[in-house]
């Protein structure tokens, strides 16, 4: 992960504000050691992205699902993990959980205000176990990864669970 230039971004997200305000803004890091969760560097890195004016950081790269918190008011995804990848993983050399988690933005409108929220979908990502054929996760590995996100994430109270037709997911109201 390369360091953060914090006054550019922050420079650069206060002009984006004042040419378009009401924009909301999303960081996609590219971060965090393979098959592990959030590491202090990624908390670090978090921290300067939300003080920079970041409205939602939704992380990549760790190969697997890792924490969900909010921190400054604000919402981190620390990773999302794996959606389709072409290799075996190691989730079991690792002791990883195979679990990932599909992000779907959303919008809805309240007193003429776009209100935006995410709605997390887990899948469970292991190739040697789904035959390269990811897939959400059934009723028992949802209480599991849900267990397992209250377990390490410190805002595990605001986050709610939910059905819909595409399945069992978490939800984050992001305003």
């Amino acid at each position: 992960m390369a360091r953060l230039d914090a006054k550019l971004l922050s420079s650069l997200i206060a002009e984006l504000r004042r040419r378009h305000p009401g924009i909301f803004i999303i960081a996609f890091p590219h971060w965090g050691w393979n098959y592990d969760w959030k590491s202090i560097r990624q908390e670090q890195e978090a921290k300067n992205l939300l003080a920079a004016g970041v409205d939602l950081v939704l992380g990549h790269s760790a190969h697997r699902m890792q924490e969900v918190e909010r921190v400054e008011g604000r919402w981190v995804v620390y990773s999302l993990g794996n959606f389709m990848f072409g290799s075996p993983g190691r989730y079991a050399e690792l002791h990883s959980p195979p679990f990932s988690l599909v992000a779907m933005l959303m919008f809805r409108v309240v007193d003429r205000q776009l209100q935006p929220f995410l709605k997390l979908y887990p899948i469970l990502s292991d190739n040697l176990q789904t035959g390269y054929r990811p897939r959400l996760v059934n009723e028992t590995e949802f209480a599991d990864v849900v267990q397992l996100l209250r377990q390490r994430s410190s805002s595990h109270d605001l986050m709610r669970t939910g059905v819909d037709n595409l399945g069992s997911h978490l939800r984050l109201e992001l305003r």
